[in-house]
């Protein structure tokens, strides 16, 4: 059975109203910190004032209380209010729900001008190996471990953990996705896209969640429809050249 990190601790011994009263004066004084910080540059004078005074006791502290916490901290911001726990693991499922369901999830700050970014580990590619079918059954089987009988779920955020879009996959779309797309040489795959600079959407993701609704209606996809989205780039801004070169090769593909 993993060991989850929020899981709710009753002490067994006695804890004084003292401490019980610092602890929440804490917690409610961090929510109103974070509440007041409203719409702040990341480098704005009073982020940096914040900053300098509590980065040293809330490192030390957290440091301390929480394992692992540069690893599992978007997941124990997500997993808070869905009744989700933080598995300690480091190579298996990021979260289970209360029915034994794997969960992994990723988390990409988006800055203005920038791509999301959603890395998928790949097992590396031995020296002098041409043959990929090893590197897929070990893929497999990770995403399965890391998604059984749950999601793969990615969230796009801005600076100040303001969600701005959610993808969330099906364990059965995705394992089946890495079934087919190219492995490559390296050791990461990466879902991440730019950002519409017309609708503001992030259109590959929103491509492969539209795949995916089809693939989950039908239980099944063509193999044009695969060869689409495994390999077949997408269009990044609405109305430019390139919606109009992938609507061309798109074309060109199917007939």
């Amino acid at each position: 059975m993993n060991s989850t990190i929020n899981e709710k601790i009753q002490p067994k011994g006695m804890i004084s109203d003292d401490l019980k009263n610092k602890v929440n004066d804490i917690k409610n004084y961090l929510t109103e910190i974070y509440a007041s910080l409203g719409k702040e540059e990341e480098d704005s004078e009073l982020i940096l004032w914040i900053r300098s005074e509590l980065k040293y006791p809330l490192s030390l502290t957290l440091k301390f209380l929480v394992p692992d916490i540069h690893q599992k901290i978007n997941e124990i911001i997500y997993s808070h209010e869905r009744n989700l726990s933080v598995l300690s693991q480091q190579h298996g499922a990021d979260l289970q729900d209360v029915d034994g369901n794997c969960h992994e999830h990723k988390t990409s700050i988006w800055k203005k001008g920038g791509k999301c970014n959603f890395n998928w580990p790949i097992p590396p590619r031995k020296k002098d190996d041409i043959d990929d079918e090893k590197r897929r059954k070990k893929l497999i089987e990770s995403v399965k471990s890391k998604t059984k009988g749950g999601t793969a779920i990615f969230e796009i955020k801005d600076y100040h953990q303001n969600l701005l879009y959610s993808f969330v996959f099906r364990h059965a779309f995705i394992v089946e996705y890495f079934n087919r797309v190219p492995l490559g040489g390296s050791n990461v795959y990466n879902f991440g896209c730019d950002r519409c600079r017309y609708c503001n959407k992030f259109h590959r993701l929103e491509r492969l969640k539209s795949y995916e609704v089809k693939f989950i209606k039908d239980s099944m996809l063509s193999e044009t429809d695969w060869d689409l989205i495994t390999e077949s780039p997408c269009k990044t801004h609405c109305g430019s050249e390139d919606v109009k070169q992938h609507e061309k090769k798109t074309k060109e593909k199917i007939h």
